[in-house]
């Protein structure tokens, strides 16, 4: 499954986060079972995540990847996606630019050379 897929239509751990590594309900997802906000995820859990779904090569670090993703495919600018994602560079975030592809489209003609609008015109006229 390719994490830049469009037809994807809701992340695919999006019920995971309801379970504890153990296996039992976690009723308050982004806490320790002590109420403490959750800093860094267990690693052990995602595995046992993947595993469990039967997911190889994947990486915490590609859910980064997916989100940025979905954000470019649903139209959300690259600058805005640099501050979100907290890139330095906008290099960072040129990879992602293949994704919004057909976006370009809609800005193609909207600037043309004054001999291309004449011609346009006299066709029009004549």
């Amino acid at each position: 499954m390719c994490c830049c897929s469009p037809s994807l239509k809701k992340p695919p751990f999006s019920g995971l986060s309801a379970y504890r590594f153990d296996g039992t309900e976690n009723t308050t997802p982004h806490t320790q079972e002590d109420g403490a906000k959750i800093e860094q995820i267990d690693r052990r859990a995602f595995n046992l995540a993947l595993d469990t779904a039967g997911i190889e090569d994947f990486t915490f670090h590609d859910l980064r990847h997916t989100w940025a993703s979905w954000h470019v495919q649903t139209g959300t600018p690259l600058f805005v996606l640099k501050e979100l994602a907290g890139w330095e560079t906008i290099e960072m975030v040129k990879k992602y630019v293949h994704l919004n592809a057909g976006r370009l489209a809609e800005h193609v003609n909207v600037v043309t050379f004054w001999s291309q609008h004449q011609a346009e015109k006299q066709r029009a006229a004549g």
